[in-house]
């Protein structure tokens, strides 16, 4: 006789959080609104911070809100605000070609992924990081920031620097609209 199956009080949140970023993200998507796309994303990421809290990834959690959700999204929102974007009318045509290819292309994404997850390894097989190498070096954060800001500085220094630039151009490009 089949035993019922109960779920944990984690595993449930886990769903509620994965089912909200996922509705969150086609929010983000499918709204005509540049703001509200904003904010659908920082609810985003709100909730995957909160999915990684509940993995026990509390430093991933926390460089997520305040990294992401805070900082990037409200440049992303100043910048939107800022630059007085309305949202326009799409007057490209509707073709069923289109939305073919946007699930094949899905599909194909998803199917990379699933290959990645069922032959890939994880990370302790391939560094040799134990749980009690980690510990005796000082935890997790000091192992990520040591490697961060030893052998991938120059890799998050570009990487601001393309923000910025970014952030940049389209305000040269909205100023250049209106004048």
């Amino acid at each position: 006789m089949m035993q019922p199956m109960f779920w944990t009080m984690p595993q449930i949140l886990f769903s509620v959080f994965c089912f909200l970023a996922v509705l969150f993200a086609v929010f983000t998507v499918g709204s005509r609104s540049p703001v509200a796309s904003a904010f659908s994303l920082v609810m985003v990421l709100f909730n995957v911070a909160a999915i990684f809290a509940i993995q026990e990834a509390h430093f991933a959690a926390a460089i997520q809100i305040l990294v992401y959700a805070g900082a990037i999204m409200v440049l992303f929102l100043f910048v939107v605000m800022l630059l007085n974007i309305e949202s326009v009318p799409l007057d490209f045509p509707r073709s069923s070609f289109r939305y073919v290819l946007a699930g094949l292309g899905s599909l194909s994404f998803f199917g990379v992924i699933l290959f990645v997850v069922a032959e890939g390894q994880s990370s302790l097989e391939t560094d040799g990081y134990t749980p009690e190498m980690i510990a005796n070096s000082g935890g997790n954060i000091r192992l990520i920031s040591q490697r961060m800001f030893s052998g991938y500085l120059f890799t998050f220094e570009i990487i601001a620097m393309l923000l910025l630039l970014a952030v940049v151009g389209a305000i040269v490009l909205a100023k250049r609209k209106v004048d």
